[in-house]
């Protein structure tokens, strides 16, 4: 995997806040496509299932977590190295929290869950994601998801 530079880690935070302060009041916004895409996606990485998380994403997904932490991975890495970490901690989805979604261009979407819970090793963490759902044909597909904390 790959470390984020300073400038790209703030490119990272600026557009995470920025969907955080767009998001619309009602966490029932999303399409019911793109609802479905992130259960599916929750199911995949609860899964620990790199097979299934593949065919959710596009080609040059990313994964980015906080910048202190150099987390930063594509599909390869996610199933090489991500998964089998996951398998060890025990980590799951436990609660997915809302979500909200916002419609930047055509079909482009940033989608945010808020207050998530992840279990791992046991013990609870709080997480908030920002994903980038794309619909290059007629499928909605996640390219990028930033997180913070989990």
């Amino acid at each position: 995997y790959t470390v984020l530079t300073s400038s790209a880690a703030s490119d990272v935070y600026k557009r995470q806040w920025m969907v955080f302060m767009m998001r619309p009041n009602s966490p029932t916004a999303a399409p019911p496509e793109i609802a479905q895409l992130m259960e599916d996606y929750n199911a995949a990485w609860n899964a620990h299932d790199a097979d299934a998380l593949e065919a959710l994403v596009t080609d040059d997904y990313r994964i980015y977590g906080p910048a202190a932490a150099g987390f930063d991975h594509d599909i390869e890495s996610v199933r090489s190295y991500l998964m089998p970490l996951l398998d060890d901690w025990d980590w799951q989805v436990t609660e997915p929290g809302p979500m909200y979604a916002v419609n930047t261009s055509g079909y482009t979407w940033a989608v945010t869950g808020e207050g998530s819970t992840i279990t791992r090793n046991g013990s609870d963490h709080e997480q908030n994601s920002v994903w980038t759902v794309v619909a290059p044909g007629e499928t909605y597909l996640v390219r990028e998801h930033y997180m913070v904390g989990g």
